[in-house]
């Protein structure tokens, strides 16, 4: 009589490589349950926080007078990369072929097709990267905000503006620019960026941050939530354009003031703690008017 066959994640009995709480676990973590999210969730995220205001112009001009786009987040970048690589192979493992699918669409295919997975000889694997991705995922989007505030305008010895793309600690007084050294007001320049804030929209992972950033107590999961049920201003594409079309892997854009609506927070309030950043509320803009 041969020996019964144990679960390639937890060592329970199973009829599978994996037995069917594991493979239940895999599908949770695949596409989420409840209110707990999974990779695919995570997947939108990273989008977001990666490319979601990356798209920078060739050149040293850039086309729009708006404020600068947020630079490419390196660490949810790489961590897409990796996610799509390892979706891609188990999609492969699971059709035995090699077909194209975006990263979301990946993890809706191997929860459907969860017993075909669950007999798979990777299935533990896929199961422990998946939570491991998962749980990456958690650390980059939550990571303490720091303040990004645009390229530097120091004029340098050819005449050209710097261009040096400036951060800062969320306390930080003064910055100074990684390549010419210069040394900045960080409130001179957050009010400067604030001013502007509704002329470019954004993700909402960015407006998360700003929101923050001006000491408004907001939840993500609210935020998300709210901003799902708000028309978006534009969306942005894959290939940086950006228009009213809704198409696979475009990031939804809003209007500051979208989220500030959304949440319900009027003109005058204020922030919920006594920081010292105040909201400066800029008239909501139309569609017509962002696009020209």
């Amino acid at each position: 009589m041969s020996e019964a066959r144990k679960c390639g994640s937890c060592g329970a009995h199973a009829s599978e490589v994996l037995c069917w709480s594991c493979a239940k676990k895999l599908r949770h973590a695949l596409i989420g349950n409840g209110d707990q999210p999974g990779l695919s969730w995570f997947i939108a995220r990273l989008s977001e926080a990666a490319y979601g205001q990356a798209r920078l112009q060739s050149g040293k001009e850039r086309r729009s007078r708006g404020p600068a786009p947020m630079p490419l987040d390196v660490r949810s970048s790489d961590l897409l990369r990796d996610i799509a690589v390892s979706t891609a192979r188990w999609v492969e493992a699971v059709s035995g072929s090699r077909e194209f699918l975006l990263p979301t669409i990946t993890c809706q295919f191997l929860a459907h097709n969860i017993t075909r997975v669950m007999a798979l000889d990777i299935a533990p694997t896929m199961l422990a990267d998946t939570l491991r991705f998962n749980a990456a995922a958690l650390r980059v989007i939550n990571r303490p905000p720091d303040v990004y505030l645009g390229p530097c305008d120091a004029v340098l010895d050819s005449g050209d503006k710097c261009g040096f793309e400036l951060r800062a600690e969320s306390d930080a007084r003064y910055v100074e620019c990684g390549r010419c050294h210069a040394l900045h007001d960080v409130e001179a320049i957050r009010e400067r960026l604030l001013s502007r804030v509704d002329d470019e929209p954004q993700t909402v992972m960015n407006l998360l941050r700003l929101l923050r950033l001006l000491g408004y107590d907001v939840a993500q999961s609210s935020l998300y939530a709210r901003m799902g049920k708000v028309n978006p201003r534009m969306y942005l594409h894959t290939d940086g354009r950006r228009n009213l079309r809704r198409e696979p892997g475009a990031v939804a854009l809003y209007a500051f003031s979208d989220a500030l609506d959304a949440m319900n927070y009027g003109d005058d309030e204020s922030p919920k703690h006594s920081g010292t950043h105040r909201s400066r509320r800029r008239p909501r803009r139309t569609q017509q008017e962002v696009l020209a």
